[in-house]
């Protein structure tokens, strides 16, 4: 291969090789609509921009390098003949698009995800062939025509639009001859265009464009207040230097005025003709204001690069002036020309129909900040600022997308020697830095172990990026010649930086800090023990703990509302209601359940008993409870939403009627209401809480579970109350749900039998939206030594009979592979008698009377949209919520 040939591969390489890459991600497309996420949203659409982009790139470097780099005229001095540099350059250019072509296809064919019917394939093949012979043949005429890449770049793109509008706006009058006449309009123009680009490079000349230098006119009045000031000599030099980006800029901002002229034609169109019969037509119509997202991506690529090749560089830096001055304003003239084409020009010339429709709740969200805690005067201050400005949000997205932009370009323009060639690392930064912004926040997706969640990579990425960013654009704006060793140390650097944004980001969300100290505080005397009957239950918002002798501690708890402070630091804390948990009257207890209704409770003597009033949720304690009526055969109490149901010895099911009072009108008290019977059945035998429903056991051992009418084997108790026959819970002591990624994802049921086995009862697939029993109920591990089984979630939690917790994990479907299933020691104290789920988390009851809550899921009072994530992740340090023994009476 000779140095000629090489030449003109390293010509092409950087672009072909980026158009490469991107063909690659068609592989990866996938249309779920269960996986949707900024990150795959990004992959979907970048090939969509990016190969585009690299074939224009690369039509224009055939040239438009030669020209940037000044070695136009070395070329046509050559040895060689100008046919020969001509088949080269051309054979070269074809070869590479069609490399590209058939990786594009070969990814299209192969991808299972993408299916066309014939219409379609016809279609999506001739567009793709016509776009990359249209795009080739017009980066080659324009850029030997106009001699200025940026020119170029634009009539390349605008040319072939101008002639497809009017053919796609008769597609709905002739809709069979459209495809041929794209077919015929954009093959002559390919050959026209080839043909004309042949012929210019052949007659090619050692000049410029005959049509004279872009630049804005002068005016008389300017020029003579020019010479004013020089024999003043009064010195500017920031004014200077802002007039000296103008004038840099002058092609740019001729380009804008020739796009701001089809932008005003395309507005005439559009009012003129009103629709135009092709949804493609009238989409280009509609969104062409979006081109002028183009201009940051020219004006940033030629602030530093066109003067180095201008060879204007060197001698600005050896002006009496500062360097960083030089450098600020040249940053802020990019920024601010790039603001005033990419915004200022579009919503002067269509208005605020252009204006994204955003909604923004962070102000929503800082107003419920507690006054009562620290800064809340200083907080909710902000939040009115925040309401105040939030007519400006629609405003601030699309120009903060244009300083990306001009950013990126401007960061590119610092490394390359001429305009030309900072035109694809540009494209290629903006690509990766939109993807990093959008898809930072879903790392999960990526990882098997979430580094991180929420918005707490932007805290620390954005500020710690735009440092380093600024930095090395300052050191490269300095230097006056860019090589190989200025690119890879900007790699290293970015590389680096990178790498410590995402270690200090990942070290802070898990909390590396608490490492430092004890996890676990100690333990006091033992005060319960394993064999004694401890329940723990957690009803809705009531801890109850029902002691041997027959007493009931309870606390009712209400998680702190969302916060500033809580969302910064992904935690929150529980508020007792009272005093953090007390003793109720009396100490011959059978079962208590706090319910929307209020709290009930039910005596050994079979007596029952209520709150007085329904418990408000601003109600700084629990009312006391006051006997119900006068009968002594009741037997337990279930139930949280939206009723509690209650037991008879007789084995009836009751519940309390208060249908009749209205909310609006005042509270009539607990006794004017009556006892409803449920159902005819007089053969129940207990009652208990399983999550949000109540379960109700007979005495053959058959289990229902409170559901709804279009539940298998529902049946009707009440007009509102339907119960369901539930297999899966038959002999079984307790069970909880467990969320799996692996295999099928669904949620899981696991159980723990009579005979201490934990045990997979049944699993709910997402995809079918049933439950599945497991038949014969799979067994996980070998031990048959467990008391319990909790958690919410992703996590469960069981006890064994030695008092030790227990933490599970799958790596495998677990129906497929119970093996799987994998059990790792939680906590180091082995002194826990009772466990239940609460708020994404686990509630634990130790021998010394201590209740402590782990919590599990950062995000449990973080869902919805109106919410932002926790920064950090949950605390591994349990939180102290009180001690049985240390708690009071209730009044």
């Amino acid at each position: 291969m000779n140095a000629f040939l090489k030449k003109e591969i390293r010509l092409l390489l950087p672009s072909w090789i980026l158009g490469l890459g991107a063909t690659f991600l068609v592989f990866f497309y996938q249309n779920d609509p269960n996986y949707h996420s900024g990150f795959r949203m990004l992959v979907n659409a970048a090939p969509m921009f990016l190969i585009p982009a690299m074939v224009l790139m690369m039509a224009l470097d055939s040239f438009g390098r030669e020209l940037s780099a000044a070695t136009f005229s070395n070329l046509l001095t050559q040895p060689i003949s100008r046919r020969r540099i001509w088949r080269t350059k051309t054979f070269l250019l074809a070869a590479a698009i069609l490399i590209i072509w058939l990786t594009l296809w070969c990814a299209l064919l192969g991808n299972k995800n993408i299916v066309f019917k014939p219409e379609e394939f016809r279609y999506v093949f001739l567009t793709t062939v016509l776009f990359a012979v249209s795009l080739g043949s017009g980066g080659l005429w324009t850029t030997l025509l106009l001699r200025q890449v940026a020119a170029a770049f634009w009539f390349t793109l605008l040319v072939p639009a101008i002639l497809l509008v009017p053919i796609l706006s008769l597609q709905e009058k002739y809709p069979a001859s459209t495809v041929p006449a794209l077919v015929i309009v954009l093959s002559l123009y390919s050959v026209a265009g080839f043909l004309f680009a042949r012929r210019l490079f052949l007659r090619a000349q050692d000049v410029q464009w005959t049509g004279g230098i872009i630049a804005l006119p002068e005016f008389r009045r300017w020029g003579k207040s020019e010479s004013v000031l020089l024999t003043k000599r009064i010195w500017r030099p920031r004014t200077a230097l802002f007039v000296k980006e103008f004038q840099l800029h002058q092609s740019q901002f001729v380009m804008a005025g020739v796009l701001a002229l089809f932008h005003l034609g395309v507005i005439f169109l559009r009012k003129f003709i009103g629709t135009f019969g092709s949804a493609g037509v009238e989409f280009i119509y509609q969104n062409f204001w979006v081109l002028w997202f183009v201009m940051p991506l020219l004006v940033g690529c030629a602030a530093v690069a066109e003067e180095r090749k201008l060879g204007t560089l060197e001698s600005q830096l050896c002006l009496p002036v500062r360097r960083r001055t030089q450098f600020f304003v040249k940053f802020f003239s990019t920024i601010l020309f790039s603001i005033v084409l990419s915004q200022a020009m579009p919503l002067l010339l269509e208005g605020f129909r252009i204006v994204p429709d955003i909604e923004w709740k962070f102000a929503e969200e800082l107003a419920k900040y507690d006054p009562e805690l620290p800064n809340a005067e200083q907080i909710l201050g902000l939040a009115k600022v925040l309401q105040f400005m939030r007519p400006l949000l629609p405003l601030l997205v699309p120009l903060g997308i244009a300083a990306v932009i001009a950013v990126v370009s401007f960061y590119a323009s610092t490394m390359a020697r001429n305009t030309l060639q900072s035109l694809a690392p540009a494209v290629l930064g903006i690509f990766v830095t939109f993807t990093l912004l959008v898809s930072a926040s879903e790392v999960e997706r990526l990882f098997p172990f979430p580094l991180w969640r929420g918005g707490l990579i932007y805290l620390i990425g954005v500020p710690a990026m735009t440092v380093m960013i600024f930095l090395l654009m300052y050191w490269n704006f300095k230097r006056v010649w860019i090589d190989g060793k200025v690119l890879r140390r900007n790699g290293f650097v970015f590389v680096g930086s990178l790498a410590f944004v995402i270690g200090i980001t990942t070290a802070i969300f898990h909390r590396a800090w608490e490492f430092l100290s004890p996890l676990e505080p100690a333990h006091g005397p033992a005060r319960l023990r394993s064999t004694d009957s401890v329940t723990l239950q957690n009803l809705g918002q009531a801890i109850t703990i029902q002691l041997p002798d027959g007493k009931i501690w309870s606390a009712i708890f209400e998680p702190s509302a969302p916060n500033l402070m809580t969302m910064l630091s992904g935690n929150w804390k529980m508020k007792p209601l009272f005093g953090g948990g007390k003793f109720l009257e009396a100490t011959n207890w059978a079962s208590v359940a706090l319910s929307y209704q209020g709290m009930f409770g039910v005596q050994n003597d079979g007596s029952l008993w209520a709150s007085e009033k329904p418990r408000e949720r601003s109600t700084p304690e629990t009312p006391a409870l006051v006997r119900l009526g006068a009968d002594n055969d009741w037997k337990a109490v279930s139930g949280h939403f939206p009723w509690a149901f209650f037991l008879k010895r007789d084995g009836t099911l009751w519940r309390l009627n208060r249908k009749s009072w209205l909310r609006k009108t005042p509270w009539p008290g607990i006794q004017a209401f009556e006892m409803q019977r449920l159902g005819t059945n007089s053969d129940w035998a207990e009652i208990s809480q399983i999550e949000w429903r109540t379960a109700f056991r007979k005495e053959d051992g058959q289990t229902w579970v409170q559901g709804a009418a279009s539940e298998t084997n529902s049946v009707k108790l009440d007009e509102d109350i339907f119960i369901s026959r539930a297999e899966r819970l038959d002999g079984l002591k307790s069970s909880a749900w467990f969320w799996s990624q692996f295999g099928d994802p669904g949620r899981f049921q696991i159980a723990v039998g009579q005979n201490g086995k934990l045990l997979l009862a049944s699993d709910l697939r997402v995809g079918t939206q049933r439950f599945d029993l497991a038949q014969p109920r799979i067994q996980l591990g070998d031990e048959s030594n467990w008391l319990t089984v909790t958690g919410g979630g992703e996590t469960l939690i069981t006890l064994k009979s030695d008092g030790s917790l227990w933490k599970w994990s799958f790596t495998d479907d677990p129906v497929a592979k119970p093996d799987s299933a994998v059990a790792v020691r939680f906590g180091k104290h082995s002194d826990w008698i009772a466990i239940a789920d609460e708020f994404g988390g686990v509630t634990s009851l130790a021998a010394d009377g201590s209740l402590w809550f782990w919590q599990f899921d950062s995000r449990y009072f973080s869902r919805g949209d109106e919410m932002i994530p926790p920064l950090l992740s949950a605390s591994r340090k349990p939180q102290l919520i009180g001690n049985v023994f240390d708690a009071p009476r209730v009044p």
